[in-house]
């Protein structure tokens, strides 16, 4: 109840996240020969270090590497409760944000903060101040709409921003540090929106797209198979591009019709039937254009 009526975490990915570390831990301790009951305390620990260390290795090494400040100190050998605690927030962060479960730099920068979050007396009640579960789950939403306004399978491998860019840049300590660490948001940190929820000048549509509610940002947006879009989600589609995206006498102009009945000029070319030979629309076509005195010459030559 505490991981989610404090922390507002999502009670099915507790749940899951709680099943799945039973499940590893006892399969774990089974390879270690340390899941009997008469097994030695020493064996028990040595088994449950290990594990632990699988875990919060590479964890380990991205804090050294870009040196973010100390959440809490390493837990102490008898200290199992809290070990065990660290254990289940890592399989719920790696639930809420599975969409990134690839980008183990990212994971580790959304843990870090999740456990600053779940360290603190009381997260939610100061002002500003979100839980950890609400955090995340923000994070996670934001990420997945910028990646879904910049992602392009065309253009992997050209210059612009994807996965492994942010994966980068999670393992950097000028981004972590100086960019992220201080506001603690992805998208204030790329600059796209600004401190105090105001659209950046330098990235004023991403902004808009990254503002919309995932359904809408899907339909009107995203280019996948997620969603079919008849005609009437693509004329209100385009109703939507031209209020968001295009100023007021733009938007009038497209609205307007290319041409109208009046401004099209008459037409007297005559269509030939289907039996018709191919001579004679010629010459009904350009009657002027008849090559008389060629046809006088051919004929005084034959």
């Amino acid at each position: 109840d505490c991981w989610t009526a404090k922390h507002h975490f999502q009670a099915g990915t507790v749940q899951n996240a709680a099943h799945r570390l039973t499940q590893r831990l006892n399969g774990w301790m089974c390879h270690h020969r340390a899941s009997h009951l008469d097994a030695a305390d020493a064996d028990v620990a040595t088994a449950f270090s290990s594990f632990e260390s699988s875990h919060f290795g590479a964890y380990r090494r991205w804090r050294r590497l870009t040196a973010v400040p100390a959440v809490e100190p390493e837990a102490r050998t008898g200290d199992l409760e809290r070990r065990v605690r660290r254990l289940l927030a890592y399989y719920i962060v790696y639930g809420e944000a599975h969409d990134f479960r690839a980008l183990k730099n990212c994971l580790h920068l959304l843990f870090h903060v999740v456990l600053l979050k779940l360290n603190a007396n009381a997260p939610a009640t100061e002002p500003g101040a979100q839980s950890a579960g609400l955090w995340l789950r923000g994070q996670a939403e934001a990420l997945y709409r910028l990646f879904a306004v910049v992602y392009s399978k065309e253009e992997m491998n050209a210059d612009c921003f994807h996965h492994d860019d942010l994966d980068d840049l999670c393992a950097s300590r000028a981004f972590v540090c100086q960019k992220f660490w201080p506001l603690q948001d992805v998208l204030q940190a790329f600059g796209i929106v600004a401190a105090g929820s105001e659209r950046a000048v330098r990235f004023p549509a991403i902004a808009k797209l990254v503002e919309l509610d995932t359904p809408t940002l899907i339909a009107f947006w995203m280019k996948s198979e997620q969603v079919y879009v008849d005609e009437a989600g693509r004329r209100q589609r385009e109703a939507w591009l031209r209020t968001v995206f295009m100023q007021q006498p733009a938007a009038e102009q497209l609205l307007r019709p290319p041409y109208s009945p009046a401004d099209a000029e008459p037409c007297n070319v005559q269509l030939a039937a289907p039996d018709q030979p191919r001579a004679e629309l010629k010459a009904r076509r350009s009657p002027s254009l008849k090559p008389q005195a060629h046809d006088a010459r051919s004929a005084a030559a034959r």
